[in-house]
């Protein structure tokens, strides 16, 4: 069983020590939780080392051409939320 409640107190320690951090697990709801604090080159770095080694598995197991399709994929899903994030925005 998954003690979200550790969770969220390892967020919270990360953020009282200053360092740059992403978290990011499914919560009890089957919702992303998705937390990035920190200096923008690090989140930066962080992401990319992160998505890099989930092509790998990909990579792994389906192969190169379907690594780079699911990579592309992630991009237009970020980019999907920052301008729905954006059009929220506008309308309030």
């Amino acid at each position: 069983m998954i003690d979200y409640k550790k969770a969220e107190q390892a967020k919270e320690l990360l953020q009282e020590c200053g360092a740059s951090f992403v978290i990011a697990y499914n919560d009890s709801n089957n919702d992303d939780v998705v937390c990035a604090s920190g200096n923008y080159i690090i989140l930066k770095s962080l992401i990319i080392g992160t998505m890099a080694q989930a092509a790998l598995g990909v990579r792994g197991k389906y192969g190169e051409e379907m690594a780079m399709q699911e990579l592309m994929s992630m991009m237009t899903e970020a980019a999907k939320l920052v301008y729905y994030n954006k059009e929220q925005k506008n309308e309030t």
